[in-house]
């Protein structure tokens, strides 16, 4: 009867949270932070269920071993880092990986900030939990992170105006960037702008001249660089390099509109028509947008050189069955090794690439030729040939940019009429923000997608002072100036000057949508919004 009796007591006796205060306490630090999306309704739960009072110690184990459990996917889901299904999508690709840039990635995920603040939360917490109810503190704030956000709600009812302009509205109407903006900035009427935004993309494509005889040739040079954003140029303090200041015309607001490889190219390589979502790249060939098999069909000659050997994710192949890449890769025996990527390929010396292409047209009688570089010297993980230890990003891009430099030296010598085009695929994510940590990319952020996409018209008559381009642009952009540039005979006219101003004019826009398979990032009335799979969009905190 007593035993009964002191079970009873014990089920009776609500004895807190104990050390999972601690737990709590760091998740709301975190969301404060805009380190964590918190989910207030599972977290009510979790700590519903680690009160309640159980009498049954081994019913008390199971249920703290479940709660752990709990506690560990809940938090995992909440934070920003990459999703399970992105993971598990990814699997083969990452199994690809060296150990040793796995296991830099793995350190780097840590937050010693963090780890130190858990460590000082832990202490004072042991301190003060004999003298205060930390529990009800807790279930307090807890509380009110649900019902506030719901008394401001109701607060803000005020009855209809229709005179008066709704608070978070635009009253612009559709222009030739797309569909208007308008309404407020909730999930539904941002998936409805998107809709609208992916059928109006749909109806626009670059209208080539079909008859180039009389236009004085030139080739065009389209140099692919993977992992650099205007982002990383500025935490590499290279901005101010001088081979970036020797280009005509600068499309400032350019968006790559991902942050992978793959798609990226496969999104350049169709940039004569509109942006398509990121799932279409992957359904259906277009061949109406396939810029360099468009630019075939009107005289130019298509060639391919990389410095490396396209295996990872199978990327030369996807080129080809995807949008119609027909030059076969450049011989790249007589290269020489510069880096071992991140997966162990040879990555090779981009001087002795530029070379090659260099000395090939040279060689050659055709002067309308049509290259894609692609280069992956910049890529998060490569190290020096023989070295385990990774390189630092900032000596890799300024031996690039060194290179590239060296590259438009020889052009402007020869006196070869090039248009060179450099567009980025994404940059390398060399700073984090509090979404995404430094090297990730698997959200699409405004970091790693604006990169520095420019132009310069080797063998015109004359200097021409450089153009920048402020509004946002993207692919669609690139095909446009191509074909200015054969449509306007950019060198068969005497000033040079108002011919660039020209071709660079009333460049089509496009609006800030960046997508990976896992997640999509936008800008929607000035602030940039972000959503996982077809989940909530939830504002980005940059």
């Amino acid at each position: 009867m007593e035993e009964k009796t002191n079970s009873i007591r014990k089920l009776r006796q609500w004895k807190g949270a104990g050390f999972w205060n601690v737990y709590f306490i760091l998740k709301f630090a975190l969301a404060a932070y805009g380190y964590l999306n918190l989910n207030w309704l599972y977290n009510v739960f979790l700590l519903a269920w680690i009160v309640f009072p159980i009498a049954n110690r081994w019913v008390n184990i199971a249920r703290s071993l479940l709660a752990m459990a709990f506690a560990v996917t809940l938090l995992y889901s909440e934070s920003w880092l990459p999703s399970i299904d992105s993971l598990t999508a990814n699997a083969g690709n990452i199994a690809d990986f060296s150990l040793v840039y796995l296991a830099q990635i793995a350190l780097d995920a840590i937050n010693w900030t963090m780890v130190g603040v858990a460590a000082l939360v832990s202490v004072v917490y042991l301190f003060i939990k004999d003298w205060l109810r930390v529990t009800a503190f807790t279930s307090v704030y807890l509380l009110g992170l649900g019902l506030y956000p719901q008394w401001i709600a109701w607060q803000n009812q005020t009855p209809a105006q229709p005179s008066a302009p709704v608070v978070g509205q635009t009253e612009s109407t559709d222009s030739p960037m797309g569909p208007a903006q308008i309404g407020t900035a909730d999930t539904a009427n941002i998936d409805r702008w998107l809709r609208s935004f992916y059928d109006y993309e749909a109806t626009r494509k670059t209208v080539f001249p079909q008859d180039i005889s009389a236009t004085a040739p030139f080739d065009i040079l389209l140099v692919n660089i993977c992992s650099l954003s205007d982002d990383d140029l500025t935490v590499a303090k290279l901005s101010d390099h001088p081979v970036l200041k020797r280009f005509d015309v600068y499309l400032d607001g350019f968006n790559s509109a991902t942050a992978y490889s793959g798609p990226a190219t496969l999104r350049l390589l169709t940039a004569s028509c509109g942006q398509p979502s990121h799932q279409s790249l992957y359904e259906t060939r277009r061949p109406e947008c396939e810029l360099m098999n468009r630019l075939e069909a009107i005289g130019y000659e298509q060639k391919f050189f990389m410095d490396h050997e396209g295996k990872f994710d199978d990327y030369i192949g996807s080129l080809q069955s995807r949008v119609g890449l027909k030059p076969g890769l450049a011989d790249q025996s007589q290269y020489r090794v510069r880096y071992t990527g991140f997966d162990g390929e040879p990555i090779f010396d981009d001087a002795d690439v530029f070379d090659h292409w260099f000395n090939t047209i040279s060689n050659e009688a055709t002067t309308r030729t049509v290259t894609l570089f692609n280069l992956i010297a910049l890529h998060d993980g490569n190290r020096n040939k023989g070295s385990t230890r990774e390189m630092a990003f900032e000596p890799r891009a300024k031996l690039l940019l060194d290179q590239l430099q060296g590259l438009m030296k020889r052009i402007e010598e020869s006196g070869r009429r090039v248009m060179m085009i450099v567009v980025p695929e994404h940059g390398a994510a060399v700073k984090g923000d509090k979404i995404q940590m430094a090297r990730l990319r698997d959200i699409p952020s405004p970091h790693i997608t604006q990169v520095p996409t420019m132009v310069k018209f080797f063998g015109l008559k004359d200097s021409v002072p450089s153009v920048h381009v402020s509004e946002d642009t993207s692919y669609l952009a690139v095909s446009e100036l191509i074909a200015r540039s054969l449509e306007m005979n950019v060198y068969g006219q005497v000033n040079a000057t108002e011919v660039i101003h020209g071709i660079a004019k009333s460049l089509p826009k496009t609006y800030r949508v960046s997508e990976n398979a896992n997640a999509a990032v936008i800008n929607f009335q000035g602030r940039h919004f972000v959503r996982f799979k077809n989940g909530e969009w939830l504002p980005y905190q940059q």
